[in-house]
């Protein structure tokens, strides 16, 4: 099984607040992100999900805008 190096993403997760960190990717290729997506749950590295609730919420919206469009 070969990896593919376009879809790969690293993730670190630590505690909110290290700034102070500088971190490297350890693959070559792999690009290193803050947040990351996988099945439909947004993951931070701090650990937080404000993400994931803001993605929620926006959908929320899209769709109750959708039902208020339809049922007028």
């Amino acid at each position: 099984m070969t990896v593919n190096l376009s879809k790969t993403k690293e993730i670190v997760f630590r505690w909110p607040y290290p700034l102070r960190y500088n971190f490297v990717p350890s693959i070559y290729g792999v690009a290193l992100v803050d947040h990351v997506k996988s099945l439909g749950i947004v993951l931070q590295q701090g650990l937080s999900f404000d993400l994931h609730v803001t993605e929620l919420l926006k959908q929320c919206s899209q769709r109750i805008y959708l039902l208020r469009l339809t049922y007028q």
